[in-house]
């Protein structure tokens, strides 16, 4: 399919990745939605919804991430987000260069929050999207690579290797395990985190 315009990356992301996720889904937990006859599936990946979460005044979807992982049907059940870029507004190499010098110090990855280059605005963007919504952990594409991120800490945000978005099998894989790692966290299994993504191996080499 021909990706030539911003809502044509996310029917994509969404045809590629959140129906496949959704359907997994299926496979692992009970519905929680609680309805007699049950007619809709949770947890499930959704839209966000700016009626349900926009704060007073904000007239805007600014800042709204493009998909959530609900576990539930009320507000506020969201555990993981998904960010859709376009390749030509976050290019291959903005996504690269999270991992350099130009972005965080070598080491100890702690980066100048008021740089505006694209990938720290990138990065901001999602850490504020994750602490708006409450959410651990999250995922963002550009159509043509992408990658997983989770919250380790107060302040801290871990981020995978950059993938390919087609042809890498590992992908959803590693997707399908976000979800369980979010879901299963928010369940109350507080370890989940630091079993996935263990202290000693969150290094800043670049």
């Amino acid at each position: 399919m021909a990706m030539t315009s911003e809502p044509s990356v996310q029917d994509e992301v969404h045809a590629q990745i959140i129906e496949p996720l959704n359907m997994l889904l299926e496979t692992r937990y009970q519905n929680t939605a609680g309805q007699t006859p049950q007619t809709h599936f949770y947890p499930q990946w959704g839209r966000s919804c700016p009626k349900a979460h926009r704060t007073p005044g904000q007239k805007t979807n600014a800042g709204f991430p493009d998909f959530l992982l609900y576990v539930g049907p009320r507000q506020r059940t969201h555990v993981a987000i998904i960010e859709v870029k376009t390749w030509w507004a976050y290019s291959d190499d903005v996504f690269a260069s999270i991992f350099s010098t130009a972005t965080a110090r070598r080491g100890s990855g702690v980066f100048d929050w008021s740089e505006d280059e694209q990938q720290v605005t990138l990065l901001k963007q999602l850490w504020g999207e994750l602490y708006f919504f409450q959410a651990q952990w999250g995922a963002c594409t550009n159509g043509r690579k992408i990658v997983i991120f989770v919250r380790t800490g107060r302040n801290e945000l871990t981020l995978s290797e950059i993938h390919n978005f087609d042809g890498d099998p590992s992908v959803h894989r590693a997707l399908i395990g976000m979800c369980f790692a979010a879901i299963d966290e928010a369940a109350g299994l507080r370890f989940v985190t630091d079993s996935v993504c263990p202290a000693q191996d969150r290094e800043s080499l670049w």
